[in-house]
């Protein structure tokens, strides 16, 4: 996939909790973040890699759209266990651009969390997100 020429554009901001501790020991091919927090680790992408919601894959799930900084986001909680055996996910996914029926631009948060409320946490975090374009200078 080709990045969206507009990328450089548009930014994200989320409130961050203070207990949530930025990991600079990971490199991504788009901007994005990593902490980790008690209970969860929390990641954030902004790019045009960023594969759309994936169907719930356990019967332990729930799927909803909500509104999240004025655009509809995709949320799956999941509970299947992941590799590393962490057993709660949240996946948030918030198109921004669209051209020619495709998502070009998206903004994605994926949390693992040890327990169910970690999860609702991360949600909460991730509820704080603004996507705004930058100023032009």
């Amino acid at each position: 996939m080709v990045p969206d020429p507009d990328e450089p554009k548009w930014d994200y901001r989320l409130a961050v909790p203070s207990d949530f501790v930025r990991r600079t020991d990971v490199v991504s091919d788009q901007r994005g973040e990593l902490y980790k927090a008690p209970g969860l680790e929390f990641g954030t992408s902004f790019g045009g890699y960023n594969g759309g919601p994936s169907p719930c894959q356990a019967a332990r799930c729930r799927q909803w759209t909500e509104m999240i900084g004025g655009r509809p986001a995709s949320i799956t909680r999941d509970a299947w266990v992941r590799a590393d055996g962490r057993p709660h996910t949240l996946n948030v996914y918030i198109p921004v651009i669209q051209r020619h029926q495709s998502v070009t631009l998206s903004f994605a948060i994926i949390a693992g969390c040890d327990t169910e409320a970690a999860c609702e946490r991360a949600l909460v975090v991730a509820r704080t997100t603004r996507i705004f374009r930058r100023p032009v200078p």
